[in-house]
């Protein structure tokens, strides 16, 4: 099985597109974190990134969110867009998740020919993935709502290459 599965990675490169999204704008006046909903700015940042990646033909294979309100809310608007099909919850994408789950998760999703990913999750999970997939990196990520980054990672030595983000408001500066 291990000489199958090396050899599938071989020929994939061994790598994946991993496009890291926090959610969009949410109400803050609530008991409960993981019912929190998006606001109708954070509603309309999650469709304009979607429009933004629509435009530059992104092509992803798949979309993992956390099981939080505000991240399938932003899932729904972004796949009201880019209509993406493969679509599911990861509890480990939430704020206290473990990135070495993810990780494994992300290994195996490379096995089974995933070329790009879609994670939609919050702080400080994401730092903390980033930290550990890019250990390397002097960039400073602040995730932004509705800010995307996307990474190259490469399964052969689990590091990633930060590519580029981007926000809504760089979209309105730079693109529009």
């Amino acid at each position: 099985m291990f000489i199958k599965n090396f050899y599938i990675i071989l020929q994939l490169g061994g790598s994946m597109k991993i496009l890291m999204m926090r959610h969009g704008d949410s109400v803050r006046e609530t008991k409960d974190d993981i019912n929190r909903s998006l606001t109708m700015n954070g509603i309309n940042e999650s469709r304009q990134i979607a429009k933004w990646l629509k435009d530059k033909k992104f092509y992803i294979d798949c979309v993992l969110t956390s099981p939080y309100r505000r991240t399938i809310q932003t899932l729904l608007q972004i796949n009201s867009i880019l209509n993406i099909r493969y679509r599911n919850i990861l509890s480990e994408l939430k704020p206290q998740g473990k990135p070495s789950v993810v990780i494994q998760y992300l290994k195996t999703m490379v096995l089974n020919k995933t070329e790009s990913v879609l994670l939609i999750s919050h702080l400080p999970f994401m730092s903390n993935l980033v930290k550990i997939l890019c250990p390397n990196e002097e960039r400073v990520i602040l995730f932004q709502t509705s800010s995307i980054t996307c990474m190259h990672f490469s399964v052969f030595n689990d590091q990633c290459k930060l590519l580029w983000d981007i926000n809504s408001s760089d979209i309105n500066k730079k693109y529009i």
